[in-house]
């Protein structure tokens, strides 16, 4: 089966948006000035803090009962900020084979059960937001004050691998962000599944969920783009309404965050870029709409757990599947490189950011595949609605440096949904050439669809390093 017809020409995109990294150093210090003094495991237990973490109204909630951190909601924010970098996580915790239950933890939330201080309470219950997909999830709380909480996950029959879900604490007046967890359900022998190093250019590529083909996702790892053991992700999601729908109902969202050496759990934030035209200004920049947790069980398979904060309630788990055939990503040791793949990434015009292209160069796979994620020629004043994103295929030799591609739209799907399932057309065509590892051209024609009749020419830019081993 082709590459189009597995995906329904529709999968991926790009993400323009370099998250800046929290100011650590700032939380830490008001966290010491403001905080430490109560919570110090002599006055109070320093783990009630987590409950905000990432949170900040929930500081703000509970000095509105007048007890809580001195200093500015600003201020506050920091703390929440710095407490949700380092707030525990329940992480590849090990779980036997047909178990029967196993209890973990979950020390990330807290909810008192003690009448000390009973009127402060903010979080009364945890909740999953999106379920576990290989077993089932309970929790214990309210075992006294400042003591964890816990899970106790049971797995179905059978399953062995990696599996992730989310939850939170939630009150009458405000709920704690989003957390995930993942753990590592032993196989039928006892053994553990090591997953691979996350921070590595050799995830990067196309990976979708075979069930609902036709939206997907392109992923791009820097590895240590931001020091030794610090890479950085930059993940499109290429997708639908939650109604079926014409070229109207595309969706595209981008998500990023850090990739420390080690992490098996990536925690993502969810952005949505809308108020652009086709290859055209305004330049647009995304807005927060939800978490998600990314987890590969190995080279070829992963999953993502995703909740939206937008005031839709939609949440998930997505299996995933490496599109294309594996280049150069390893479980252990040192990782190969690739000339041709090292050229998968994201592009783009700096001109028009908010808008561009994610390219996957897989001559092993004889395929060079492109997503395009941009708007309708008057989107600007449609939201949502004026989202589009194309898809571009064409065969990729060894070495090929100039390739033309035929240009797909695929409509009528909706958000991580089998059916109905979309339809693709071809509706233009392009020629992409690579100049250098950091500059490249995309020459393009549409004959079909929201933009036919549009022709032209775009100096793309690689945005971040060149992968080890680019040559041209």
């Amino acid at each position: 089966m082709t590459i189009h017809g597995a995906i329904a020409a529709g999968l991926l995109g790009t993400a323009l948006l370099f998250a800046p990294a929290v100011d650590a150093q700032t939380g830490v210090a008001l966290f010491a000035a403001d905080c430490s003094g109560c919570h110090n495991d002599v006055n109070h237990p320093r783990a009630l803090v987590y409950n905000a973490a990432g949170n900040a109204a929930i500081i703000e909630a509970v000095n509105a009962r007048g007890m809580g951190a001195p200093g500015s909601l600003a201020d506050h924010e920091s703390i929440a900020a710095y407490l949700d970098s380092v707030k525990p996580t329940i992480s590849m915790a090990p779980v036997p084979h047909d178990s029967t239950g196993t209890r973990i933890p979950l020390r990330d939330i807290i909810v008192s059960a003690a009448e000390t201080h009973a009127s402060l309470k903010i979080i009364a219950n945890i909740v999953t937001v999106s379920p576990p997909t290989r077993g089932t999830v309970t929790y214990g709380f309210a075992d006294g004050f400042g003591l964890p909480s816990s899970v106790t996950y049971t797995p179905f029959p059978g399953q062995s691998g990696i599996d992730s879900w989310t939850y939170r604490g939630v009150g009458t007046e405000q709920s704690t962000t989003i957390r995930a967890a993942t753990v590592n359900i032993a196989n039928a022998d006892g053994t553990l599944t090591v997953a691979p190093d996350a921070n590595q250019h050799g995830l990067t590529g196309s990976w979708y969920e075979p069930a609902t083909s036709g939206q997907g996702f392109e992923v791009e790892i820097f590895p240590n783009l931001h020091g030794a053991g610090r890479g950085f992700t930059q993940v499109s999601w290429f997708t639908f309404d939650t109604k079926a729908g014409g070229a109207d109902g595309q969706r595209w969202y981008t998500l990023s965050g850090e990739v420390p050496s080690g992490a098996s759990n990536l925690a993502l934030t969810i952005y949505r870029n809308v108020g652009g035209n086709f290859n055209a200004g305004p330049v647009t920049a995304g807005q927060a709409v939800g978490t998600a947790t990314l987890v590969f069980s190995n080279c070829t398979s992963g999953q993502l757990t995703y909740a939206f904060t937008d005031g839709t309630g939609r949440a998930g788990t997505i299996p995933l599947t490496r599109l294309t055939q594996n280049m150069t990503c390893v479980s252990a040791g040192p990782a190969p490189t690739s000339a041709d793949f090292a050229l998968s990434g994201n592009w783009y015009d700096p001109a028009t950011s908010g808008q561009g292209l994610t390219i996957e160069a897989n001559p092993a796979s004889n395929v060079l595949f492109l997503a395009w994620y941009t708007y309708a020629p008057n989107g600007a004043a449609a939201a949502e609605a004026g989202q589009r994103w194309y898809t571009g295929q064409a065969p990729m030799a060894a070495g090929a440096r100039t390739i033309g591609v035929q240009l797909y739209a695929t409509t009528g799907g909706v958000l991580d949904a089998a059916t109905p399932g979309p339809a693709s057309v071809v509706v233009g065509t392009g020629t992409l050439a690579f100049q250098s590892c950091t500059a490249a051209t995309l020459t393009y024609h549409f004959t079909e669809g929201s933009s036919s009749g549009k022709s032209g020419t775009i100096a793309l830019a690689r945005i971040g390093p060149a992968p080890a081993g680019c040559a041209l």
